[in-house]
């Protein structure tokens, strides 16, 4: 759906120091203005082969959905979700293979969201971030559910809804309006577990080209021991020339 705002957006992904392949992927196509991010899911095969077939299967069916509202986003995340499962069918072994996935679209003057995992969409305004997704992990999942008893520590962040899944998806939705100065982003847990969201602001929120400034947060995530992949997207909502 054609925007009424001008933007520009950028992506970037790394390695890291402790991985041996990368296993996120991103969506950055201005032509759609359809953006977003896909994290394979550790401890399960072939997460690149999950984050990959996620991002496809969104960018190959977006141009027909025809989104007018984030509800629109249900049957776009459905066909995703069955890609990856047919997928983890071909290389995935007895358990499959699964992956995060959160992507946003601009119609209108409003970002529309889709979510499911543990990666993130956080939106910049006037120098404060605010995160407008919450994390799948399975503590948070028991604070929805206060009968249910917390986790054990070791599975504290482990993923309680994720693209692979052969039962019914729970994805969130949401809306939020956008204007021109606004900032959004999207991360992988690579960058999010070791960068606060006020150094997000001060390292996103300079003057440099976005390239540099992305840069310039990975090497954070460098300082900090880089322990997963890490990506992010940059979108920025600019000032209207009408």
């Amino acid at each position: 759906m054609p925007t009424r705002l001008s933007f520009r957006a950028t992506a970037i992904t790394d390695l890291g120091l402790a991985r041996r392949q990368n296993e996120d992927r991103f969506l950055c196509d201005e032509t759609q203005a359809l953006f977003g991010v896909a994290d394979g899911v550790g401890g399960l095969p072939a997460g690149a082969h999950a984050a990959q077939t996620a991002v496809q299967a969104v960018q190959s069916q977006f141009p027909a959905a025809g989104l007018a509202g984030a509800r629109d986003w249900q049957p776009l995340i459905v066909a995703a979700n069955a890609a990856v499962v047919a997928k983890g069918k071909e290389v995935g072994g007895p358990y499959g293979i699964a992956s995060t996935l959160t992507v946003g679209t601009l119609a209108g003057e409003n970002l529309l969201l889709a979510h499911i995992g543990d990666s993130r969409c956080l939106w910049m305004r006037d120098g404060i971030a605010t995160c407008l997704t919450t994390d799948h992990s399975a503590e948070n999942e028991a604070k929805l559910d206060p009968t249910k008893p917390p986790p054990p520590e070791k599975w504290r962040l482990a993923l309680a809804r994720c693209l692979g899944q052969p039962d019914a998806l729970n994805p969130d939705f949401s809306t939020h309006p956008v204007r021109p100065g606004d900032q959004v982003v999207f991360a992988t847990d690579g960058i999010t577990r070791v960068v606060s969201e006020s150094e997000l602001v001060a390292v996103l929120a300079g003057e440099k080209p976005p390239a540099d400034r992305l840069a310039d947060l990975i090497d954070l995530t460098y300082s900090r021991g880089a322990p997963d992949n890490a990506t992010a997207v940059l979108l920025e909502i600019l000032p209207s020339h009408d």
